[in-house]
């Protein structure tokens, strides 16, 4: 098989300090690079400037679009066989994109029907934060608890033939947010009836850096957005009966526990000591309900550290019901925006 030539699309709204390093990441890579394509989309930081002081191409959008948007710009700007997408606040490793590319050759060589395949975040990100930490730590635990052929994408850092990507039609851009887009993104290739991987030993350091209010805000953005366009991929949602059970038996559990709590503070005092007893059993339940993870967490960051994030999975229950409601409501007052974007056939 020919040596494919692959482009590196990288869209990017105010990266600061997390793009530089995303740019030095893209820079090391062990394998050779045709182009690196880098989508300022509206940035205010000079982000734009800096890809270019780094000798990359740089498209320019006057306003920000969203990063569905951005990624089909640089996909449709890109001239390699293969394009490989990379997150403004990631940092791939000398040998990730080059996995990426080897392990995509060989589905192709082959014949297979995988086409896309997403890499795994490291368990040891350089982030400081409770809230990232977190963050990083729940989404790979998703990810490692993925089969290999997940028939779903994560584009942090995702490698897809470029045929393959305009068949699929793209990223759906009337999608804003960066939520849920990926996701779709995968229903779209799927309905060309190919397949995407993920490679649980590739993979890429993930620099976002959010509060514990910005880890909530974050999955109520995700649930909402995901529901107002389940509609148009029901047919080819990814199977997340395991997932979708755990966040509603944390719903529930956190729903609970509120009352329980609350009465155990400002409770008359006869109710007080069955209250606080009632609220351990409760999070007794919620630990051996999230026992997996918990045991994960403690493994890599230490029993303190696992024991913190107890109470912050159920906050995230709750944070993904109230999205959930939140695009069953929209999708009830509105219709849901036709999907979108048409791109250029592969030169």
């Amino acid at each position: 098989m020919t040596p494919s030539t692959v482009s590196v699309v990288v869209p990017v709204r105010d990266g600061g300090a997390p793009f530089a390093l995303c740019l030095d990441g893209i820079a090391s890579s062990d394998y050779e690079l045709q182009e690196v394509i880098v989508v300022d989309d509206g940035s205010a930081d000079g982000s734009g400037e800096l890809a270019r002081q780094r000798g990359f191409a740089v498209h320019t959008h006057a306003k920000s679009l969203g990063p569905a948007a951005a990624r089909n710009a640089g996909v449709a700007a890109a001239s390699g066989d293969l394009v490989v997408l990379v997150d403004a606040d990631v940092v791939v490793r000398p040998e990730t994109i080059g996995q990426l590319v080897a392990f995509l050759e060989g589905e192709r060589s082959r014949g297979s029907a995988v086409v896309a395949a997403s890499a795994s975040y490291c368990a040891d990100s350089r982030v400081t934060g409770f809230g990232s930490r977190y963050l990083n730590l729940k989404q790979r635990a998703f990810q490692q608890h993925l089969p290999p052929v997940a028939n779903t994408a994560w584009t942090a850092a995702f490698g897809i033939w470029r045929d393959a990507f305009v068949a699929s039609g793209g990223f759906d851009d009337t999608q804003r947010h960066a939520a849920a887009d990926d996701l779709v993104l995968g229903c779209r290739v799927r309905a060309t009836g190919a397949e995407l991987a993920f490679l649980h030993t590739t993979e890429v350091e993930h620099l976002k850096e959010l509060s514990v209010w910005g880890v909530l805000t974050f999955h109520h953005v995700h649930a909402r957005e995901w529901t107002r366009a389940a509609p148009r991929y029901r047919a080819l949602l990814p199977a997340k009966t395991r997932n979708s059970r755990r966040a509603v038996g944390n719903t529930l559990l956190a729903v609970s526990l509120v009352p329980q709590l609350a009465c155990a503070v400002l409770g008359p005092p006869g109710l007080r000591t069955a209250a606080a007893a009632s609220s351990v059993g409760t999070l007794g339940v919620a630990a051996l309900w999230n026992a997996a993870f918990l045991r994960d967490v403690a493994r890599l960051q230490g029993t303190a550290f696992s024991a913190m994030c107890l109470p912050l999975v159920l906050a995230e229950g709750v944070a993904n019901a109230t999205g959930v409601a939140a695009g069953l409501v929209a999708n009830a007052l509105s219709a849901p925006p036709a999907p979108s974007a048409v791109l250029p056939e592969p030169a």
